[in-house]
């Protein structure tokens, strides 16, 4: 049985024509695991946005959950993007130049949290950030090495952020918890800015 043309629309990014169904269905689920970078499926290039909300349609839930994915791996990479410390906040703040004045204000109308831009702790008035990180009961910080998101391959899981070193070795296993600035690997600890 003949397709109208229109059952496989042309990609933005590469031009490839697929099965409109099947795009569908493959987005989303690329979308439900927490993947923002959706590949065509007959090549490596990116789906372009504008597909991907074509291909979604009048899902509002899984566009604003693509939105939501798209922003939080852009923050991933922002060296200045700082998340507040407030439980159930999930709020960034992007400050730059705040290194002289490192006292940080959570925007959201419902938080408001103040806390700090070098260890993105709760602010602590009158404290170093290692003072206040032994008061808090968190373990000493140690430099072993500095991680950064070019030797590192990035999967959101659910309760926590597995990080998986590639160029050192055999991969190890990074856990963290969303809103904490530190992995675990062994006994230390690391930055991971």
């Amino acid at each position: 049985m003949r397709q109208p043309a229109s059952n496989f629309p042309r990609l933005i990014g590469c031009q490839h024509r697929s099965c409109r169904l099947c795009l569908m269905q493959y987005v989303e689920m690329e979308i439900m695991e927490n993947r923002v970078e959706v590949s065509c499926p007959e090549c490596s290039a990116h789906l372009h946005p504008s597909d991907i909300r074509s291909l979604v349609g009048g899902r509002k839930a899984l566009i604003e959950k693509y939105e939501q994915f798209s922003l939080r791996r852009y923050l991933m990479t922002e060296a200045d993007a700082r998340w507040c410390p407030a439980p159930d906040c999930g709020y960034a703040v992007i400050a730059t130049s705040c290194a002289a004045c490192p006292q940080l204000k959570c925007e959201r109308a419902s938080c408001g949290t103040l806390f700090c831009y070098h260890c993105k702790g709760v602010w602590h008035p009158n404290q170093t950030c290692d003072e206040a990180r032994r008061q808090r009961g968190a373990p000493p910080f140690r430099t072993a090495r500095r991680i950064t998101s070019s030797s590192l391959d990035i999967q959101l899981k659910r309760k926590f952020l597995l990080l998986l070193a590639i160029n050192d070795g055999p991969p190890r296993r990074w856990e963290r918890q969303k809103s904490s600035s530190f992995a675990y690997l062994g006994h230390n600890y690391y930055h991971l800015n």
